[in-house]
């Protein structure tokens, strides 16, 4: 892992995960996620690219950095709600392999792991060859509302680079980057697409991510880590406004917290409504819409 090109500039030895060991914060350098990282990719060196490796999906530092290192290493990324066979998410094909985060390594998640593996293999004989620079990056399976219906579906990696690519223009155009780095909060599942849109646009920016255990949570790590980014559906963000009030009804400190605060990136199909706008607006934050992924899949 190398920290981005944008703006700032980066060193390996700067912060790129924050996490808590409670009652502690602790962090990540570049240079210490990337010994991490290399632990994860030689575990699955003898993979076949576009294998099925299940993740954890709750969101904590090491399922974040084994995602990295499984689509890093061309595979697909399968977040569930546990590392078991019995609780892969309906509608989703099996993972051909699991990681172990005991022992640091990938198994077979059933008799015919090796064999599944192989029949896809023999089955792209014949097609084009993917580019190499395709393979840099692994697709990975996340879950998106359609209606008032959740579905699951593959995020191929290049509708990932594009959707990365339309959040980085929308930013530049909202204003560019500024010096200082960005901050930003995971703290949800990596199921949803739009939680892995931000991660990506996160790492390829050289923000620091603070990583949080739950979605009630964040609330919390976001008076802690103070950052320059908030994210999340239309209702999620509304609710921020009250958060503010009711907390400088008890301490007017409370909005000196959030003066690092620079973007709101809204996901889903709700815009946000004027009051929140304005609400951000008066915090001198812009307010940037992610795109529909959702609806391209």
């Amino acid at each position: 892992m190398k920290p981005g090109t944008d703006r700032p500039r980066l060193l390996p030895e700067d912060p790129f995960l924050v996490y808590q060991e409670p009652p502690y914060w602790r962090w990540l350098s570049f240079t210490e996620a990337d010994g991490r990282l290399s632990r994860w990719r030689s575990s699955l060196a003898d993979l076949e690219p576009e294998s099925r490796v299940g993740i954890p999906a709750s969101p904590r530092e090491e399922a974040l950095l084994a995602d990295l290192a499984v689509r890093s290493c061309g595979l697909v990324a399968v977040p569930l709600p546990e590392v078991s066979d019995e609780r892969v998410p309906r509608g989703l094909a099996s993972p051909d392999v699991l990681l172990d985060f005991v022992l640091s390594g990938a198994t077979a998640s059933g008799p015919e792991a090796s064999e599944s593996i192989e029949r896809r293999r023999l089955a792209d004989t014949g097609q084009e060859a993917p580019q190499a620079e395709d393979r840099l990056l692994g697709g990975c399976v996340v879950s998106f509302a359609r209606g008032d219906e959740e579905h699951t579906a593959l995020l191929a990696p290049l509708d990932l680079v594009a959707s990365v690519d339309r959040l980085t223009e929308a930013w530049r155009g909202s204003g560019g980057y500024a010096d200082r780095r960005e901050i930003v909060l995971h703290g949800r599942s990596l199921m949803g697409w739009d939680e892995r849109v931000i991660i990506e646009w996160a790492v390829c920016v050289g923000a620091a991510l603070v990583v949080t255990s739950a979605p009630e949570e964040l609330a919390a790590a976001a008076f802690w880590a103070r950052p320059t980014v908030l994210h999340g559906g239309a209702e999620e963000l509304a609710t921020w406004s009250q958060l503010f009030r009711a907390g400088e009804a008890r301490d007017r400190g409370l909005k000196a917290r959030f003066r690092r605060l620079r973007r709101v990136i809204v996901c889903g199909s709700q815009p946000l409504e004027e009051e929140s706008s304005l609400f951000f607006a008066g915090l001198g934050a812009d307010v940037v819409k992610l795109d529909e992924v959702g609806n391209q899949l």
